[in-house]
């Protein structure tokens, strides 16, 4: 596959270029707090160090249970970086979904993101015939009354004790590895719904999310002073291209919701200039606003009114970000510390265009 680069080299590539700049935030009590592109970087490689620690060979399945998180993509690129396979897992598992795909997929590491899912996951720990290892991302004293440091017959470890053994001891290994890496190297396994029977694993290339990120990232005129929103299942390879793939592209930053649930809080607070949703969300959306136009009354109506006859005239004429920038043009200021937008040159809290849309919209 010409010009081909595998997608944790990208990711990697990507955090030398852009160093101190956020590659993404995470909602703390107070404000959302992130990280750097050089520290993203460095703990892919540190976590993909330490699954080559555990063992973990080319082509094994490292398994990931847990709502979206910086963990949770870590652990993915890291398992792509040594020519293993990421398989997710939706948070809304039963149990005896989870023990289905463990052992469809051999997966010999496994990550949790807190205790209530591993209970989930100890419900059916005899049937897990292939599983080692249980990363734990809540401290593992919270999984029990007092330390715990297996899961039956499986060892059980905290996400900085599973960092920890990634040292730089192996990272010769771990550039042999990289340096290996092939399009045809299965870079993720999704799982379906599996409404006709258990859930069916569909592998997808290194090389496939390879050429899907690079031509999103081009097609969407993204970078570095974008922001999005992450708060679709990661299990999902619509969320895995937008906040992992097109990211590591891109370079721009993401916001992991902290739940669903407060969504509507984190658009308000981040105003993403991309955001991807299924049906149900624009649905919900469409909803709302129409139950807020139907009250407007004197100028708020006659703004309301103009601008839905403004909206799909610009997506006839195909306009895009060039408009989305001029009407946030006065937005563009630098705000408080906690700003998502500050130091990124794209529209912040304050007046502003709504988030653009994912799909690009083609004049008929």
């Amino acid at each position: 596959m010409q010009g081909f680069v595998p997608p944790p080299q990208v990711l990697l590539n990507t955090a030398r270029r852009l160093g101190a700049h956020p590659a993404y935030h995470v909602r703390g009590a107070d404000s959302w707090q992130g990280t750097s592109w050089q520290d993203y970087g460095e703990a892919v490689r540190q976590a993909a160090r330490a699954l080559l620690q555990l063992g973990v060979q080319r082509g094994d399945a490292v398994a990931i249970l847990g709502f979206n998180s910086p963990q949770w993509s870590t652990m993915a690129f890291a398992a792509m970086a040594i020519g293993a396979t990421p398989a997710g897992i939706y948070w809304t598992s039963s149990s005896q979904d989870i023990a289905y795909i463990l052992n469809h997929c051999r997966a010999s590491v496994l990550l949790v993101d807190d205790p209530k899912r591993l209970k989930n996951v100890e419900a059916v720990e005899p049937d897990l015939l292939h599983l080692k290892t249980v990363v734990l991302l809540s401290p593992v004293e919270q999984a029990a009354n007092g330390p715990l440091n297996t899961l039956g017959r499986h060892q059980l470890t905290s996400w900085n004790q599973f960092l920890s053994l990634g040292t730089t001891a192996l990272e010769r290994q771990l550039s042999e590895r990289l340096a290996s890496l092939s399009p045809e190297d299965i870079g993720t396994l999704i799982y379906t719904s599996g409404t006709t029977g258990p859930a069916k694993a569909v592998a997808l290339s290194q090389g496939n999310l390879w050429w899907m990120g690079q031509n999103m990232t081009s097609l969407y005129e993204v970078d570095e002073r974008d922001r999005m929103l992450s708060y679709l299942p990661l299990a999902h390879i619509a969320e895995q291209m937008g906040s992992m793939h097109n990211q590591a592209h891109s370079g721009l930053s993401v916001y992991y919701a902290r739940s669903i649930e407060e969504l509507g809080d984190h658009l308000k607070e981040v105003r993403p200039t991309i955001f991807f949703g299924v049906p149900r969300v624009w649905e919900k959306m469409q909803a709302g606003i129409e139950a807020k136009l139907n009250q407007a009354t004197g100028t708020k109506a006659r703004l309301a009114r103009w601008a839905l006859g403004v909206g799909p005239a610009l997506a006839r004429a195909g306009s895009r970000r060039p408009a989305l920038r001029a009407l946030a043009g006065a937005a563009d200021e630098p705000g408080a510390p906690t700003d998502p937008s500050q130091g990124t040159g794209r529209p912040g809290p304050g007046p502003g265009p709504l988030p653009e849309l994912w799909r690009r919209a083609h004049p008929p």
